[in-house]
């Protein structure tokens, strides 16, 4: 079982991969109870071409390795467990998470835990934190020890959701590279000499451009009152005349 580490209390929880919700129970195959063969997409057994139900499914690397129904829960829990331990609470600022952007490695959602021994107390606990976390505007710097393997990270409320954001240890960046090319840009920059020519003639073209959503509206509003006059005349009986128009494009 996973838990959120917080000086002595202990929440159980439950994650889920924003980019890959989907369980993976390192790289195991299904196999087929019939003929001990692997199962294919559509849950037909590749011995005899049977479509086979759940219960008649078994996992393992290979049909030589097959797990009980036992050893898969125990496998699922080990994979599953750890310890999502705060090392501090820092303050949230305006650039808290553009700073994160180009470092995320993996985001994941925070639940609370509905595992058969959860506790209504754990679940008060988890939504107390949450809160506290939101109304004080603090963001916990946290150490994830899962599968044999430490994760650092940061865990934040975003939106109406906690989650927990996934940092490298290291900062395997390219930040020299990237200086070395705005430098590149920057000198052929200073060859244009009408920069400023530019930015009027994006200015300008932002203002044509709302000027003809503009248009764009008043030319649906027109086409509502045409409607609902075609409308009324159907209604009272009396017969539509025939209207030919022809419509300009405002963007043309």
């Amino acid at each position: 079982m996973l838990k959120i580490q917080i000086g002595l209390i202990a929440i159980p929880i439950s994650t889920t991969n924003f980019s890959n919700s989907r369980y993976s129970s390192g790289g195991l195959h299904q196999f087929s109870v019939c003929c001990n063969e692997e199962v294919g997409n559509k849950n037909y057994c590749k011995g005899c071409g049977k479509i086979v139900g759940k219960e008649e499914i078994v996992k393992g690397i290979d049909k030589n390795t097959l797990l009980t129904e036992n050893q898969q829960n125990e496998l699922k829990q080990a994979l599953e467990g750890g310890i999502l331990e705060v090392l501090g609470v820092k303050d949230i600022t305006e650039t808290t998470f553009y700073d994160l952007m180009p470092f995320v490695v993996k985001s994941q959602l925070i639940l609370p835990s509905l595992s058969k021994d959860y506790k209504k107390s754990d679940i008060k606990t988890f939504f107390s934190f949450k809160s506290a976390l939101k109304d004080l505007n603090k963001v916990c710097l946290c150490k994830l020890v899962q599968r044999a393997t430490e994760h650092i990270g940061v865990l934040l409320n975003w939106k109406e959701d906690l989650v927990f954001i996934e940092l490298p240890f290291k900062h395997y960046s390219n930040i020299s590279q990237i200086e070395k090319n705005k430098e590149m840009v920057l000198d052929e920059v200073k060859k244009i000499n009408e920069l400023e020519g530019f930015k009027e003639q994006a200015e300008s073209f932002i203002s044509n451009f709302k000027s003809k959503v503009n248009d764009t509206d008043e030319i649906k509003e027109e086409k509502k009152v045409l409607l609902n006059q075609l409308v009324e005349e159907i209604k009272s009986g009396i017969k539509p005349k025939e209207v030919l128009r022809v419509e300009e494009n405002p963007f043309a």
